[in-house]
């Protein structure tokens, strides 16, 4: 299972998008129900993971659609705008 949290300011989360292929193809993630528009919202995606090495990118898209963008973009005030990334090997 790969899970998380995502937010986006006051605007809500409307989905959470995973990519196995460093952006090529995105799979939608399960997110839970936030407690308002405010709120982290915690996701999951079951991944039947092969062997290997792995990059895996979430990103999310806000209420009023906009993907979050590849990134990076400077340190302040949107340092988190950007794609999270994480490399994982499987035995």
């Amino acid at each position: 299972m790969v899970a998380g949290v995502a937010f986006t300011g006051n605007q809500g989360v409307s989905k959470v998008e995973l990519s196995f292929d460093r952006g090529r193809t995105w799979r939608p993630a399960q997110p839970k129900t936030p407690r308002s528009p405010y709120s982290w919202v915690l996701w999951a995606y079951p991944w039947q993971a092969p062997e290997g090495f792995h990059t895996i990118a979430a990103r999310c898209v806000d209420g009023r659609g906009r993907i979050q963008p590849k990134g990076p973009k400077g340190q302040a005030p949107d340092h988190a705008e950007r794609w999270h990334t994480v490399h994982v090997d499987v035995a």
